[in-house]
């Protein structure tokens, strides 16, 4: 706009070369101030537009930016499961009672279902970008990223409390040991660490070494935290939504 704008100024001016002003018998002066009066404002009014098309461009980036960064999730966050749609609100099956079968876990493919417990900031803050190796000492297993085989017993191993995420993890080269050892030797040789719980098999645990091995999760938010749940009344059977609007 300023270019175009520029160009419109000059190429007045050039007409004004060209063409002889009318002048007044009363003042010889007249006619050329009231052209270049009118050169002005025609300046000014095209810089104005000019200015104001700048400053609503600038603008636009940062609003790009924030959609971007509101409404992206990282390729392997699937959904938020709201909790009443969970354990005893759904059914009498209760999510802790169902831990996953125990498999084989020597082969490279073999996937595995892990949970995950953690405040509510740190998993929104994983939705939109991946999971960090824990750096918290001191650790079971070494630095890593650890789960447990149900959500129930995410309760007594997690240092935060808010959010559940359910994962599918890629095992590939396991270690198995019934003995807990603070250290990432077994980096070298293995992708996988399973603590086998000597006395109580529900109590088992395992860490990754590496957040490429986690394809995809779900999560939960726990109900002291999630208040969507009461503001849109979808906890009670209903034809449509509260404010028609998710």
């Amino acid at each position: 706009m300023g270019v175009f704008g520029y160009l419109t100024y000059r190429n007045v001016s050039q007409l004004q070369l060209r063409i002889q002003p009318i002048r007044y018998p009363t003042d010889n002066n007249r006619g050329s101030i009231i052209t270049q009066s009118r050169e002005r404002q025609l300046f000014y009014m095209v810089l104005g537009e000019a200015f104001i098309h700048v400053i609503t461009i600038l603008l636009y980036p940062f609003i790009l930016l924030e959609i971007s960064i509101t409404t992206y999730m990282g390729e392997k966050h699937r959904r938020f499961i709201p909790y009443h749609l969970m354990g005893v609100r759904r059914n009498k099956i209760q999510s802790w009672n169902e831990p996953c079968e125990l498999q084989q876990l020597y082969s490279l493919t073999t996937t595995y279902i892990g949970f995950h417990r953690t405040d509510t900031l740190a998993a929104v803050n994983m939705a939109y970008t991946d999971f960090r190796l824990s750096t918290t000492r001191s650790q079971m297993l070494g630095f890593d990223i650890y789960f447990a085989r149900s959500v129930f017993h995410t309760q007594f191993k997690a240092r935060r409390d808010g959010a559940v995420i359910c994962d599918e993890i890629l095992m590939s080269r396991v270690l198995e040991i019934e003995n807990v050892s603070n250290t990432n030797a077994w980096h070298q040789t293995f992708d996988t660490i399973y603590y086998r719980h000597p006395r109580q098999p529900l109590r088992d645990e395992f860490c990754i070494k590496s957040n490429e091995q986690i394809l995809k999760w779900v999560m939960r938010i726990e109900p002291s935290f999630d208040i969507n749940v009461e503001r849109y009344a979808l906890h009670t059977e209903f034809v449509d939504t509260k404010c028609r609007c998710i």
